[in-house]
Order: structure tokens, then sequence, then C-alpha cells
């Protein structure tokens, strides 16, 4: 896996795959975020999505070849930065701790996305980066 195709695989996040019928769907609030993730979809599949404005910004595109290749890279492990730069572009924030004092980066994700928080605490813990895994949380 490519750095790119790794952004791209952490970046999922905001995402929704639908198998049958071939079509991928990424939601954000961040108009411009979105176009950049277009141009992406275009440098790794010479592909683009269309744009559609409801209560955020939603991208759809449909191709066999391209879900075929997405389910690949889904089934690689990410080893480098970029996935975690991706995921946190999508789940991600950041914030001073109740102390004022001390930065806090977080990605948050339900359970299901569990295995992924595992993934970037890794990639970062291998980088020098200690990393804190928290809950689950019930709401």
């Amino acid at each position: 896996m490519n750095e790119k195709e790794e952004y791209f695989v952490g970046a999922l996040g905001d995402a929704y795959i639908d198998y049958k019928r071939n079509e991928l769907q990424v939601y954000q609030k961040n108009l411009q975020w979105l176009e950049n993730f277009n141009n992406l979809l275009f440098d790794i599949f010479k592909l683009k999505g269309k744009i559609f404005k409801k209560n955020v910004y939603w991208l759809r595109k449909s191709s066999k070849a391209m879900i075929l290749r997405i389910k690949q890279l889904l089934e690689e492990k990410p080893q480098t930065e970029y996935y975690v730069a991706g995921l946190f572009d999508t789940e991600g924030s950041y914030y001073l701790s109740s102390d004022r004092t001390t930065p806090v980066i977080d990605i948050t994700q339900i359970i299901e996305g569990l295995a992924r928080l595992h993934v970037a605490n890794s990639i970062l813990e291998k980088d020098g980066i200690k990393c804190v895994l928290n809950g689950p949380y019930n709401h």
C-alpha cells in the first residue's frame, strides 16, 4: 500500500461502502476536504465522484473495480502515519485538557472502529508516541 492509499484507507472513517451497489459514499462537513478526497480518488482509481449537499457534503461514486480494490486495501494492514492522518482528518479533534495546559489529540470511534484505533495506536507507538485507548462509552 502506498502513502496515498494508506491515507485513503484511514479517511474511510466517514465513508459507507455499499457492496451490493458497488458504491462508495463519503460524508463530510468540510467541502474543501471532500474535494481533496475526490482528487485522491482520481489519483488512486482514475475516477471522480459526484458531490452533493444535504445536511453535510456527500460524495458518491459507483465502480465495481474501485470497490474490489478498496476491499483489497482494507484487508492489508496500514503501516505508516499516513493512515493515522486520514483517520484523524475524518474522526479526530484537538483540544486542551481540563488543566488547560496539556494538548490532547483525540480520535473517536464506535465499538466497530476499535480495530482501526488499535492499528493507529501501533503505528504511533512505533514512532515513539504514547497513546491511551479509552472506552467503550455508553451514551
